[in-house]
């Protein structure tokens, strides 16, 4: 299981996504600008036999990690950490640097959790964005971003769903549906760059300090209150700050199906 992270800080994804695949062994890579970031890795990982850390600042750090985690790592976590800054805002610049990284190298998941909305909010070139980071996908792979209120990715600022009638989780197709809305331009923003919205989640705040997410099932008026449940669980494996986000987005890379041959698909069509 190949896992690319953009911004990774500390790296705490990689052991989310060890807890969620007991029995797979995951290969993960983490780039990050920020040196002092990733040297705190070694405070996360004192149960590892070694952590090699290059004197080098341009070098990379590779670790393997065998956790002494309740969860049973066991080895199974390879991370390899790069320093390096990358041009979220300017699609060719960015696949050029990951290019650079790396080559043609291809993930089953890749993660962008909470960019700093100041330098990282929503920019007009983002399918653009979301295009370069589709081709470091495999097909079928996902990509998984938890941002606030603004992510470089898409050329809107989400909005937040408002209070409903006696507290309960606002409805989809209702007036002033919000969901719906976001929903609709998450897909419209995802299907220009080859990608698909598998799932998003929204932030809502019934009571202060007591927030959850919510969504909307895909038949139906009211939001599925078991798949927020759902959301919150999600958002909170990928990062550990997910208290301090608003949104969350699943995209999917499409799997493109082999056409039929000419002969068979006019069999198809004429029923002959």
């Amino acid at each position: 299981m190949r896992v690319l992270e953009l911004a990774c800080g500390s790296g705490m994804t990689r052991i989310a996504v060890g807890r969620r695949l007991l029995t797979r062994e995951i290969h993960y890579t983490g780039i990050d600008r920020n040196r002092s970031r990733l040297e705190a890795i070694e405070a996360l990982t004192r149960a590892a036999a070694k952590a090699l850390l290059p004197t080098d600042p341009a070098s990379e750090i590779t670790i393997s990690v065998p956790l002494g985690d309740a969860y049973a790592l066991n080895g199974r976590v390879k991370a390899r950490f790069v320093k390096a800054e990358l041009n979220l805002n300017d699609p060719d610049a960015l696949a050029r640097e990951l290019g650079a990284l790396l080559g043609k190298e291809r993930f089953d998941e890749v993660h962008v959790h909470l960019l700093h909305p100041g330098k990282h909010g929503c920019q007009p070139t983002g399918p653009r964005v979301l295009r370069v980071l589709a081709k470091h996908l495999r097909p079928g792979a996902r990509l998984y971003h938890l941002f606030q209120h603004s992510s470089p990715f898409f050329d809107f600022q989400p909005e937040r769903p408002g209070p409903s009638r006696e507290g309960l989780c606002p409805a989809a197709g209702a007036p002033g549906d919000a969901i719906g809305r976001n929903e609709t331009r998450f897909g419209k923003v995802a299907a220009q760059a080859g990608l698909a919205l598998e799932k998003c989640g929204h932030r809502w705040e019934r009571i202060r300090g007591n927030a959850n997410w919510v969504t909307r099932r895909f038949a139906g008026a009211e939001p599925d209150r078991h798949s927020a449940e759902a959301y919150q669980r999600v958002a909170e494996q990928y990062s550990g700050y997910s208290r301090y986000a608003s949104h969350f987005v699943i995209l999917r890379k499409r799997v493109r199906r082999p056409a039929a041959p000419r002969r068979a698909r006019a069999r198809r069509l004429t029923g002959v």
